[in-house]
């Protein structure tokens, strides 16, 4: 059988101004522990050794969408220097080209 399993230990949330505090869930869960035996017999009782936290704060989507943004900011640096290295290869190309087609402008 399938059954919910609430908390029957404390439920902490962090936040960066208070810390660790007992204070229950302010979200709904987003992630699911499931705990699977052929028998419920098999499945330990869980008591007090499951614990609990929520991210008051969201820091770590924070984190994530601040590592977003930079490898996004990382990838027009790079079109950048690409477009750079390809307009300086091709001035290279033109600087070995014989004079007399640099000076007729040809080829």
């Amino acid at each position: 059988p399938i059954l919910p399993v609430s908390p029957q230990g404390p439920v902490f949330s962090v936040d960066a101004q208070a810390g660790l505090t007992e204070a229950g869930m302010a979200h709904d869960a987003v992630y699911f522990i499931a705990l699977c035996a052929e028998q419920e017999s098999y499945l330990p009782e869980l008591g007090d050794q499951v614990w609990m936290f929520d991210d008051l704060e969201e820091s770590v989507y924070a984190h994530y969408y601040h590592e977003i943004q930079k490898n996004m900011a990382a990838g027009a640096l790079l079109a950048e220097r690409e477009a750079e290295i390809e307009g300086l290869k091709l001035a290279l190309e033109a600087q070995r080209r014989p004079f007399w087609r640099r000076w007729i402008r040809r080829g």
